[in-house]
């Protein structure tokens, strides 16, 4: 059947399905269909396996949602529904309230038209055939499908509604795997009517159970008697339970890499066959078949978890495309094949004979009555109640004991403990009581396996153990697991139950005569609570004192009491224990507010779930299960308030309470429990502070300890925590206290924030005071609107905190998941850059439910509250607030679709943030939200009306600001919807899942009333809406801060004082306070450039744009801004709103008024002449490329292309943008701006980019993106905005068919472009512009030229006004500025030097007066000019020879006559001769020769110590110094031999160290040494060789470089032979260094570029791996892994994970030594490994985590270079490192985290380096020339031994010899022989031995493979946990008798230490507890029994029997030593 056909046919089948329906009202054909709700017309769909539907949104998708697409197919008789998404059929649960689910069981639904006429077109659906009872579907809102009663509801309706014929294609697909799916789900449902089965693979292994370890393993053997391999397959739920026929143990699902095992519960597995192999199944412990979570089998046949499919990528290697291809993991491949050959009574009889289990009861026996699905509970009768429970096995518990007697065919339950039966009455559902007459049970086995008994009592209802009860036994199906129960016999201590009656009995004694016992303790004591001896009693003796407790009969628990009380004893074993013992025992209890009527009345401190926690005052005591305390209480509560002990589990937020009266009070604990006082004021108008305090003392229980911050201080902290071993701190739950606040978290993740220093703060140690301080902090931030101290001491309720699972607010407090940073100082102090707020704002936000409630807007339920997180951030100082950009909001207005229930969380936060920032922050009404909440008290929201929700809240908003804020609540959407019943939404997908849909009704009236109630307040609010504080930087605040420090962003990438996130305007200080006024708009200049607004001046908030009927239609905070087209430019007005207020209209009907049409004034910092706007008639440029090509200049044309003809060259306008030094450009030809993709990735270069990367078009400048324009030099740079690397270019040059694009091409000449103006005008101003910079830059220069500069820069503001010019002003302005260099360069000059002249001060004033005459007109005489040049060049010579003389006097020794000569000419110079000969002649010769003669001088001295090898230099050098005279000093000749001197000296001295440097490679690549070092040894002689000298050394560095580089031979570099490939080393090094003198201009530019010759060539497409192309890590081979990021080295060092605080093996470390040395190790196979040096194993990942590990065993590891490999476009190569893989893993090396982590990547992309170089894949592999591993022998008796096992090769140095186990002897020794050879090959196991003990270095060398040794070895340590317990393991060891060494039988708790060697025996073999070593004789027989006196040797045999020497054999003992003889 071809293709089409089948389609065209599977179109009809679909059609047909569709059609059927509409052919019979009553029966619901086959096919697909949508599910639809009549209730609120919502379509059901799937989502994480459970039905339900989403709010409003449901069914609007765009496209198809194939998780609301269902095929309905009977299936005999009755209906599946199974979804198409999942390909998953809907389950039935039976369950009420409790939504669907899909699922491998199907549900069989019948499904019939719904009646009536609401029922038209409608279904009931039922598992029910009748439609009966409370299995119908039923819509139960808030997202639930679920089962419910009731044919005729419309609840209960759903219409079934068709595909289209255009969505029918889209589930083709599905229907071709239909008939697998069918055939699958069948299947199931016949296993899941149990059976007996193996469980097999493909390769025929059967699954087995080890008897010894339970583990599971495979078995090629089909053994009918080996029942540990066959298996009992039940429904369990939804899933299976598999069950071992021989051990009767479950299956347990998978635990990662860890060996699957069974255990006692009933474990729920599923069954998949969707993604096995055909007719097979994957099998799994989690319903989705999550990765690692399938049972597969290993190599060694056991099993694990693993993945149930493998997945491979390929990649494309012309596009770079990934393609992932799935494919069935055979190893996870299973079949179920029915058992055939053993009979179910085989079966069932094997296990009678194994259990313990009675099958049914016997008279006179004793039993614990366990529960089948709960076995670890047990049928209880609990004391002094009637209760029958399913309490936790509890030895001690004498309640869980019991009898059977017989009651004819049935039995009665008897406890032993009080003789009283369980009772048989309970009505469905309901609790069995104990009974004191004999009622019976039917006995039913309910298992056709297992002993499982029913204890019926009628109606097949049976005890049942309810967990949804507290684990109550009720009456119940006796089907059901929890009611089926296993009866094992005990043997009853009769001493244990009389002893636990005994403590029954006084308990019930002292419960039941209270009274009388309180008032006998009244003769011994002042007060009830028993604290307090009466005089008489307190100096009796200890025994009259007990004496007279007995004499009045007081039970033995309170005589001990009073004995504790008189001796104030409470632990006797520390003086610390004992105090805090007795202040946990005794204490004053404070009353407490009622928790509920101060919370459901909104005129007290009302919380959105109406209540308080009811947990307040923590004693510090634990009572363990089923034991009881005794309270002795001094008073009764006080008048309207009630006192109670409460008992709370764990973490529970309440517990079990019982009243207490004064005196003395029993309190019983079924279950370990905390005690609380609960001590409640019922009466709200009660003052606590009025209330006594209680003082309560507890007997019995633990002493625990709690914290309590309003009592205790951190000291008790720490001393509690010191005290663990009596007893303190150490439950797993603390319970802490302070103000406002009790927690009950985690103990350890408490100590743990201590332990990691997050309690140091700011050098100070916070403590546990100081972080419960910060939770107070949060409570009395969000009850501060309540006005609390209005209620100063009548409200004190506390607030509760558990660390349970989840993040929320519940009735009591809030879970807060886990302790972690919620108990860190520092992260309530500071917390962290761009964290969302951290911890702090989840705390706050949570705790912010409860107090909302007075101003929670309906769906605001998650944004109201995160008022208060924003405050805290903000209050907290380090951060700004967690919103959005406000743009979005005014997008929203300006388009017009901004109705508050459209709005989102974020906009609602913010309408409540603004407010708060105005009134509160800002201080303009500071009690804004104390006093809204007031009026919330007396009106509270109602969510169902606009007018009690929203319009209320605006109102009242309004009447609290005393201001109409009509404006800002229209910002917000309040006026624009009107309707009933309008659907609401939080238009946020996780709570609109989470919280399902509302509705709300608003109607115009109530909108016009509440407009006219905010209208009557004369004050507008006009610009709150503008209000953000992120428009600029604001100082940070915290703890701690440092000065200048500024808050950061909360959010990634929004960082305060980014206008290109936050605008440029309405930041939050501009609106002033009420002592500083708020700025005032001012503005300066405005351009309507096309539809483009720019807005310059200063004080302004925002911007409003009104139509021509005054509506404000459009707002904006950005100084540039675009009016949307739907606009009529000619009828707007724009003003500009100020801080205060203050409004000021800049446009009006589409025109700038003229007093604002002024020029704008930008930061230009490429100090071009600017365009305003494309109408500018200024700024006008061609763009040219910087350097020609071929000769020849391009242009751009106006769309990018390269002409060379200027005719052809397009002109373009260059703008500021309002973002500071950032430009856009516009093509005057294309009339539109040019502009890119932001989201692009555009990096490239000539060969690849990752993205089109060619100009975008833009025609408002407000549209276009921005660019930088960059001056370098005397070229530009056109870069993106976000990227200066990315430059524009013609890629590939300018030539035909180039356009402009984008490359990041740095250094590429054609990135350098020139900006030539386009017109004379733009030329000219950009003159001025540049002219008056000067001037500026001059004006303090100009001193004696003030005038001229005045003159001159007024001259310049003329002409900057200039909008035409000439080439003439163009040339005079240009002459004018360049002879202003030359004026005011004398000018500078001469101020300068006033303070500087000594001598010639005459000359200097007459040079002033002469240059202050000058003008602007005078300035350009070029007569002037020259003289003016002339005598500035001449007085330089006079003024540097006056500074000379000066400086010099005192270090002038033999030249004094000169000196005093040169002085003389100075003084008398004057301006008429002293600028003329031949006076200058004079003294610029004495200048000159005086200045050197000096210098040579200080050499000779300096260097005298120095002089070497140059001594003839030197000593020629200092006789001319010391000869000259002033007659020839100035001479020429003599000038120029002293300076030649003065020159080559140094030169000299620094080419003889460099010619020492020895070659790094081939002595060719410096074959230019010799030149260079006969040209050193020369003597000099003129003045060429100088600089020939520092040609020569400069050449010899670039040769010695490239050297150096090319000789490098580390993993990660170009092979050698690329050197010559690339022709680098022959082409290009050689050849430079054969020459004899130094070529620059041939060979410079190609000595630089050797590094990037050399990869290149390494990187050809044609060169396929890295091993042709690279150095890769060999075989033996040293390495340290250096981090690219950092440098710190890999090392085989634990540490904890700072991300997610996993303890990793692997950490990156500084050091140097073994620990960061690795081996490579390559196997016979190619596999390569890599074996740390310090033995500990080989470099892996960590299994199921994203870090790197340790493996004891060789773990494969992969490396490569990433060099063809790019992410985004960036290159990933990093030249000279790899990435290292492992098992799917990347190692990743972190800048800020210690532990090495992990990048899953793919095998095709296995690399990553993460942004701003925190962390990355790559390595240096720094090569070590040796390593070491040290052994150490160890002396005993009979010879010096150690056991060594090393995880790679290693010679064997000499001294050492290496042994193997040859052989058992007699059981008792083990045969040694020695390993021949000089290498220990890697993993071998081995004895070692040598003459002398101590220690031996092997050295690590190439892979030898192991050897068999017969002993066993270990790598890193092995746990013994992790030993196996089928072995008998024997260890090296010294025997502390005899002193030998001998190999002991090791206990199972002893761990064996790393790189050791251990000999193993299985269980069962005989063998003795420690096994001797012998040596084999190491000469020949004769040899061996020689004596050198030829006595005969006495030889005897193990058992101590002299043997005859000549014939003795096998293992002998001769003086003492054992010996071989063969």
């Amino acid at each position: 059947m071809s293709y089409n056909f089948k389609r065209i046919f599977f179109s009809l089948f679909l059609l047909i399905g569709f059609v059927l329906p509409t052919l019979s009202q009553n029966t619901l054909q086959d096919g697909y269909y949508r599910i639809i709700s009549k209730h609120n017309s919502l379509p059901i769909h799937v989502h994480n396996r459970q039905l339900g539907y989403v709010s409003e949104q449901a069914g609007k998708e765009n496209g198809m949602d194939l998780s609301r697409v269902w095929k309905v197919k009977q299936v005999d008789g009755t209906y599946w529904i199974v979804n198409v998404g999942e390909a998953l059929p809907i389950e039935q649960h039976g369950m009420l309230n409790v939504t669907f689910s899909v699922g491998y069981a199907p549900a069989h639904y019948y499904i019939k038209a719904a009646s009536g006429d609401e029922g038209n077109g409608y279904y009931v659906i039922s598992t029910n055939k009748d439609f009966s009872g409370r299995e119908l579907w039923h819509n139960g809102g808030s997202g639930l499908v679920q089962n419910w009663e009731g044919v005729n509801s419309k609840q209960n309706f759903w219409k079934f509604q068709p595909l289209t014929d255009e969505e029918k294609k889209s589930v083709e697909s599905f229907e071709q795997q239909w008939s697998k799916l069918e055939t699958g789900f069948k299947h199931l449902e016949t296993l899941r009517q149990g059976g007996l089965y193996r469980v097999k693979n493909a390769q025929g292994h059967y699954w087995q159970e080890d008897a010894k370890n339970h583990q599971l393993k495979t078995t090629s053997t089909k053994d009918k008697t080996d029942f540990s391999a066959l298996w009992i397959v039940e429904a369990n739920g939804d899933g299976f339970a598999l069950r071992n026929a021989s051990t009767s143990r479950y299956v347990a699902p998978a635990d990662g890499e860890k060996p699957i095992s069974t255990t006692l519960d009933n474990r729920k597995l599923w069954l998949d066959f969707k993604h096995s192999t055909e007719s097979y199944y994957n099998i799994s412990g989690n319903n989705t078949f999550a990765d690692g979570s399938c049972f597969v089998t290993t190599s060694n046949n056991a099993l694990k978890g693993g993945n149930a499919r493998n997945k491979t990528t390929t990649q494309n290697g012309e596009s770079n495309a990934q393609t992932t291809v799935f494919s069935p993991n055979t190893a996870a491949d299973w079949q179920l094949e029915p058992v055939t050959d053993v009979s179910d009574e085989e079966i069932k009889t094997a296990i009678r004979n194994k259990t313990n289990a009675a099958f049914e009861p016997t008279e006179n026996k004793y039993y614990i009555i366990r529960n089948v699905a709960y076995p670890t509970r047990v049928l209880t009768t609990r004391v002094n109640t009637n209760e029958v429970s399913g309490d936790e096995r509890n030895p001690r518990e004498m309640g869980q004991i019991w009898t059977f007697e017989k009651v004819g065919n049935q039995w009665a339950i008897r406890s032993v403990v009080d003789q009283r039966y369980v009772g048989n009455q309970a009505a469905s559902s309901n609790p069995y009581q104990m009974n004191s007459t004999k009622v019976a049970f039917s006995v039913q086995q309910k298992d056709k396996w297992f002993p499982y008994l029913a204890f019926v009592a009628r109606n097949d209802e049976s005890l049942h153990c309810a967990s949804s009860r507290g684990f109550s036994v009720v009456n119940w199906s006796a089907s059901a697991t929890a009611s089926k129960w296993q009866l094992e016999e005990v043997q009853l201590n009769q001493d244990e139950l009389n002893a636990y009656k005994d403590k029954v009995n006084t308990q019930k004694q002292l419960t039941n005569e209270r009274a009388k016992f309180t008032d006998k303790l009244q003769l011994f004591f002042d007060d009830y609570a028993c604290t307090q001896l009466k005089a008489t009693y307190q100096s009796m003796s200890v025994e009259d004192f007990k004496a007279a407790l007995k004499a009045q009969e007081l039970p033995q628990p309170l005589i001990d009491m009073a004995v504790r009380v008189k001796s104030d004893t409470w632990n006797d074993k520390s003086t610390d224990a004992n105090k805090y013992e007795k202040l946990f025992r005794i204490q004053e209890y404070q009353a407490y507010s009622h928790p509920q009527k101060w919370a459901n009345d909104n005129k007290l401190m009302p919380t959105n779930f109406g209540q308080y926690s009811q947990l307040t005052n923590p004693t510090g005591i634990t009572i363990p299960e089923k034991e009881y305390v005794l309270l002795f209480v001094d008073q009764d509560a006080p008048k309207d308030c009630e006192l109670n002990a409460e008992l709370v589990q764990g973490k529970s937020t309440t517990g079990s309470k019982e009243r207490l009266h004064k005196g003395f009070n029993v309190i019983y604990s079924d279950a370990p429990a905390h005690l609380y006082i609960n001590y409640v004021i019922n009466n709200v108008d009660l003052k606590y502070t009025e209330q006594p305090k209680i003082r309560i003392h507890v007997e019995g229980g633990k002493a625990n300890g709690f914290f309590d911050a309003n009592t205790m201080k951190n000291e008790d902290w720490d001393k509690l925590r010191s005290l663990k071993e009596f007893g303190f701190f150490t439950d797993d739950v603390i319970r802490l206290k302070s103000k406002h606040t009790i927690h009950s978290v985690s103990l350890r993740g408490v100590e743990e924030q201590q332990e990691k220093g997050n309690w140091i703060y700011d050098g100070k140690d916070k403590g546990i005071t100081g972080v419960l301080g910060k939770w107070d902090w949060v409570h009395e931030l969000e009850q501060e609107y309540f006005r609390p101290e209005q209620f100063e001491g009548r409200f004190n309720c506390l607030m509760f905190s558990t660390d349970a699972t989840g993040l929320y607010a519940f009735p009591y407090g809030t879970f807060i998941g886990t302790v972690s940073t919620t108990f860190s100082y520092k992260e309530w102090a500071k917390g962290g850059q761009y964290d969302d707020g951290g911890n702090l704002w989840a705390v706050v936000h949570e705790t912010g439910h409860h107090y909302q409630k007075l101003f929670n807007l309906a769906r605001c339920l998650e944004s109201s509250n995160n008022l208060w997180s924003n405050i805290a951030l903000w209050k907290r100082g380090a951060s700004v607030s967690r919103l959005q950009a406000p743009q979005k909001l005014f997008n929203r207005f300006n388009e017009k679709n901004y109705s508050w229930l459209n709005m989102d969380l974020g906009d609602r936060t913010r309408m409540y943030w603004q407010l708060w920032l105005y009134y509160v922050e800002l201080g303009h009404k500071p009690d804004f939200f104390k006093d809204l909440f007031a009026k919330f008290r007396n009106n509270p929201i109602n969510p169902a009306n606009a007018n009690t929700d929203f319009l209320r809240f605006a109102q009242f908003c309004s009447e609290v600001a005393e201001e109409d804020l009509t404006e800002f609540f229209d910002f917000y959407g309040f006026f624009n919807k009107v309707g009933k019943d309008i659907t609401y939404k939080y238009n946020d997908d996780f709570y609109d899942k989470a919280y399902g849909g509302a509705t709300i009704s608003i109607s115009q009236e109530d909108i016009n009333a509440c407009k006219a109630a905010m209208a009557k307040y004369p004050k507008k609010n006009t610009n709150l809406i503008f209000i953000d504080e992120r428009i600029r930087k604001t100082p940070a605040t915290y703890e701690g801060h440092q000065e200048g420090e500024m808050r950061w962003g909360t959010i990634g990438g929004m960082d305060p004082g980014d206008n290109r996130v936050f605008g440029d305007v309405g930041h939050y200080e501009d609106f002033g306070t009420p002592t500083k006024a708020g700025t005032t708009a001012a503005p300066q200049s405005v351009l309507l450039d096309g539809r483009t607004v720019r807005i310059q001046g200063t004080g302004a908030v925002g911007y409003k744009v009104y139509d021509d009927k005054g509506n404000l239609v459009m707002v904006a905070n950005a100084n540039d801004f675009l009016i949307p087209e739907k606009l009529d430019l000619s009828k707007i007005s724009i003003k500009v709103i100020g801080g205060s207020r203050n409004e000021v209209e800049v446009i009006k009907n589409g025109v700038v008024l003229p007093a604002y049409k002024k020029r704008f004034t930008f930061d230009n910092p490429a100090n071009l002449t600017l365009s305003e706007g494309k109408t500018s008639p200024l700024g006008r440029y061609y763009i040219r490329r910087h350097e020609a090509v071929d000769g020849k200049f391009y242009y751009l044309t106006k769309d990018g292309h390269p002409t060379e003809q200027i005719d052809n060259a397009g002109e373009f306008l260059v703008a500021a943008s309002r973002f500071s030094g950032e430009y856009n450009i516009y093509s005057v030809g294309m009339q539109q701006w040019i502009s890119y993709e932001r989201n692009k990735n555009y990096w490239g270069d000539y060969s690849y980019h990752a993205e089109s990367n060619l100009f975008r078009w833009s025609k408002e400048m407000t549209q276009a993106q921005t660019w930088k324009i960059i001056h370098e030099d005397n070229y530009y740079k056109v870069a993106l905005q976000h990227d200066s690397r990315v430059l524009w270019n013609w890629n590939g040059g300018p030539k035909s068919g180039s356009v402009v694009g984008f490359y990041n091409t740095p250094n590429d000449p054609g990135s350098r472009w020139d900006f030539v103006p386009a017109d004379i005008t733009t030329k000219y101003l950009a003159l001025v512009k540049h002219a008056d910079s000067i001037m500026v830059r001059d004006a303090a220069k100009a001193i004696n030229t003030q005038a001229y500069h005045k003159e001159f820069r007024a001259h310049l503001t003329k002409e900057a006004k200039r909008t035409s010019a000439t080439e003439d002003d163009f040339n005079l302005l240009k002459k004018q500025l360049e002879v202003w260099e030359t004026w005011r360069s004398a000018d500078s000059t001469l101020t300068a030097d006033v303070s500087r002249v000594n001598h010639a001060q005459k000359l200097l004033n007459e040079f002033k007066a002469d240059i202050a005459k000058t003008t602007l007109t005078t300035s350009t005489d070029q007569t002037k000019l020259d003289l003016l040049k002339q005598q500035v060049t001449a007085w330089k010579t006079w003024r540097s020879a006056d500074s000379l003389v000066t400086a010099d006097a005192s270090r002038v020794v033999n030249a004094q006559k000169l000196l005093n000569e040169f002085k003389a000419q100075l003084t008398n110079a004057s301006l008429t001769t002293a600028f003329v000969d031949p006076s200058l002649s004079n003294t610029k010769a004495m200048l000159t020769a005086w200045s050197k003669w000096l210098e040579a001088d200080e050499i000779i001295q300096r260097d005298a110590n120095k002089v070497n090898h140059s001594r003839t230099f030197y000593d020629a050098f200092k006789a001319k110094v010391v000869a000259a005279g002033m007659n020839t000093a100035a001479t020429t000749n003599e000038l120029k031999a002293l300076n030649d001197r003065v020159t080559a000296w140094p030169v000299w001295r620094d080419a003889d160290s460099l010619v020492q440097i020895k070659p790094y490679g081939n002595p060719l690549n410096t074959k230019f040494r010799a030149p260079f070092t006969v040209l050193v040894e020369k003597d000099y002689t003129e003045v060429a060789q100088v600089q020939e000298l520092k040609d020569f050394g400069r050449y010899f560095r670039l040769l010695v470089t490239a050297d150096s580089l090319l000789s490098q031979t580390n993993p990660g570099y170009p092979l050698t032979k690329f050197k010559a490939e690339s022709g680098v080393e022959e082409w290009v090094l050689q050849l430079a260094a054969d020459e004899q003198t130094p070529n620059f201009k041939d060979w410079e530019g190609y000595l630089e570029t050797i590094p990037d010759m050399w990869s290149g060539s390494a990187n050809r497409p044609q060169i396929k791996t890295d091993k042709e192309a690279y150095f890769m890590p060999e075989d033996g081979k040293f390495y340290r892994l250096r981090s690219y990021y950092d440098g710190r080295y890999i090392t085989s060092q634990a540490v904890k994970s700072s991300n997610d605080a996993v303890m990793t093996p692997l950490s990156l470390s500084k050091q140097q030594d073994n620990s960061t040395l690795w081996i490579l190790q390559q196997d016979n196979t190619g596999k390569q490994y890599l074996a740390a040096a310090n033995g500990k194993g080989y470099l892996c990942r960590m299994a199921n985590q994203n870090h790197g590990s340790l493996s004891n065993e060789p773990a494969e590891l992969s490396f490569g270079t990433a060099r063809f490999i790019r992410e985004k476009g960036m290159h990933q190569q990093k030249i000279g490192t790899l990435y290292i893989r492992n098992a799917g893993l990347s190692l990743v090396g972190w800048t800020n985290n210690a532990a090495i982590g992990g990048h899953p990547g793919t095998e095709a992309n296995p690399v990553w380096h993460g942004a701003n170089g925190v962390a990355g894949t790559s390595f240096y592999f720094d090569t070590v020339k040796d390593a070491v591993f040290t052994v150490t022998t160890h002396a005993g008796r009979n010879g010096n031994y150690a056991t060594t096992q090393l995880p790679f090769a290693a010679t064997i140095p000499e001294g050492l010899l290496v042994y193997r186990v040859k052989q058992v002897a007699d059981e008792k020794a083990l045969e040694l022989e020695l390993i021949d050879g000089k290498v220990l090959p890697a993993n071998t196991p081995v004895i070692l031995s040598s003459k002398t003990a101590g220690s031996f270095e092997l050295h690590p060398t190439k892979w030898h493979a192991p050897i068999e040794t017969k002993l066993r070895g270990t790598n890193l340590p092995l746990k013994a946990s992790e030993k196996s317990s089928g072995t008998h393991y024997y260890a090296l060891t010294i025997d502390d008798d005899t002193h030998e060494f001998l190999f002991r039988l090791v206990e199972d708790d002893v761990d064996i230490p790393g790189n050791r060697a251990y000999f193993t025996l299985p269980l069962g073999t005989p063998a003795a507890s420690t096994l001797s070593v012998v040596l084999p004789p190491m000469v020949t027989k004769v040899q061996a029994i020689a004596t050198p006196n030829n006595a005969p040797q006495k030889l005897f045999n193990l058992a101590g029997q002299r043997v005859n020497a000549s014939s003795a054999t096998g293992v002998v003992i001769s003086k003492g030593q054992k010996m071989i003889i063969r």
